[in-house]
């Protein structure tokens, strides 16, 4: 059964997990929980425990699941891109629309493994012991399978060259319909990005609890006065979420009966970049300096209501070198300067847009 201390780790994100994977020893244990939505790139996984687990929707490029156990798993929609498999366990594995572009399988072992409706384009699987696998209607092109056994398997309407197919009849494995693919039933990889609405974006189920990974579950956290909410703030969040941004706004986000305290310090936490409203009411109070407060360690844009650069300095001049933008520009401007600012490296000193 699964460590709750894991899956608690697991949820603070992956920096901090690989950091603890650093510190920690033992062998993680995420088995039989439900992984959805969730953004996982260049976790350390090594030797993890994912028995009997599902994994749906999940980003794990460039992941490290060395010697992982992952029988039983049944993972959907899931890229592994440039991942290192190397010697994990996959016994009754089932993977449909699974990405293992560049990764490496090398030395794993399976028995009764399933791999549908997926890429395997330029993967290595070398020195492998995968008897009784089943590929369908996947992209085998560039496969690279150097000694490895492949007892009893199937390949079926797989894309591959000559010198693919004759990799695999010499690894055991009988093909059927070369190169009758349905590529209709294929994901665009390229194009592949986790996306949920906020209640589902990196959640782990367990024994009928869930539990959220708070790592850039919110792509902006807008802090705001609340007479500051109508005129700039809302339309700022809506325009924000038209461009398919996940947006922390508190009449959307916080629900009755929860602790303010906490759901804001959990958005604060979980937010990639803030966005303040600032204007003459926004200083003093409770909880616009305690979001402040959180957001001055992130990526941390303002936007100027009813008052200037100057006033700023004079009020909080430790604000000076932040990334400023008059909210007169109007919503759907100012979403786009956001997301444009968001996509450059950090300004060392403050500029007039």
């Amino acid at each position: 059964m699964a460590n709750l201390d894991d899956i608690k780790a697991l949820c603070r994100g992956v920096a901090e997990w690989n950091s603890r994977r650093r510190n920690v020893l033992g062998k993680p244990d995420l088995s039989h929980l439900e992984l959805r939505n969730a953004v996982l790139r260049e976790a350390d996984l090594q030797e993890v425990d994912f028995d009997g687990a599902r994994l749906s929707n999940v980003d794990l490029r460039g992941a490290n699941l060395t010697r992982a156990r992952l029988n039983g798993v049944k993972v959907s929609r899931a890229t592994f891109e440039d991942a290192t498999l190397t010697g994990m366990e996959l016994k009754g594995a089932d993977f449909t629309r699974a990405c293992f572009r560049g990764a490496h399988f090398d030395r794993s072992e399976g028995l009764d493994l399933k791999l549908r409706h997926s890429d395997l384009a330029g993967a290595r699987m070398e020195n492998c012991r995968l008897r009784m696998t089943h590929f369908y209607n996947c992209d085998l092109q560039g496969l690279s399978l150097i000694g490895t056994k492949l007892d009893r398997s199937l390949a079926k309407r797989v894309a591959l060259s000559p010198v693919e197919m004759a990799a695999l009849s010499c690894a055991g494995c009988e093909v059927e319909l070369p190169n009758a693919t349905r590529p209709e039933e294929w994901l665009d990889w390229g194009r592949f990005a986790v996306a949920a609405e906020d209640d589902d974006f990196g959640i782990i189920q367990y024994q009928g609890r869930a539990y959220w990974i708070a790592e850039g579950r919110w792509d902006f956290f807008v802090s705001h006065a609340s007479e500051d909410k109508n005129a700039v703030a809302r339309p700022l969040a809506e325009a924000l979420r038209e461009r398919q941004q996940r947006v922390w706004f508190d009449e959307t986000t916080i629900r009755a009966g929860e602790r303010l305290d906490e759901v804001i310090a959990f958005g604060t936490r979980s937010s990639v970049f803030g966005v303040i409203v600032v204007s003459p009411r926004f200083f003093g109070r409770r909880w616009t300096e305690a979001e402040l407060q959180a957001l001055e360690q992130k990526r941390l844009f303002l936007v100027l209501h009813d008052m200037d650069v100057e006033a700023l300095k004079a009020v909080r001049p430790t604000l000076a070198d932040r990334l400023w933008l008059p909210a007169d520009m109007g919503p759907q401007a100012l979403a786009d300067a956001l997301l444009e600012a968001a996509r450059q490296p950090p300004r060392q000193s403050a500029e007039e847009p």
